[in-house]
């Protein structure tokens, strides 16, 4: 998983080394929002949505990839099975 300062580091270098080659799609603000991207379309959750339903959730991020990842995270780790002592 990548640190907040993993993600800082990460915009930096995409502002330093983009200029305007027009790497990314307009869509697409930085090389930070790319990665968010491609792992939020990785999560279990994000993939077993309908396309309305994926499009609603970005909106309800306010189309900020980087939140939306944090939130499906947030999700997962609340979802992980503890398991007891008794093997439960």
């Amino acid at each position: 998983r990548l640190a907040v300062i993993d993600l800082i580091s990460l915009e930096l270098t995409s502002r330093t080394f983009r200029g305007t080659h027009g790497l990314f799609p307009k869509k697409i603000k930085s090389l930070v929002d790319y990665a968010a991207f491609q792992l939020c379309g990785l999560s279990p959750i994000y993939a077993s949505l309908h396309c309305n339903a994926q499009k609603e959730l970005l909106n309800r991020c306010n189309d900020n990839w980087k939140r939306l990842l944090r939130f499906l995270q947030a999700v997962e780790q609340s979802s992980d099975m503890v398991e007891t002592s008794a093997g439960n």
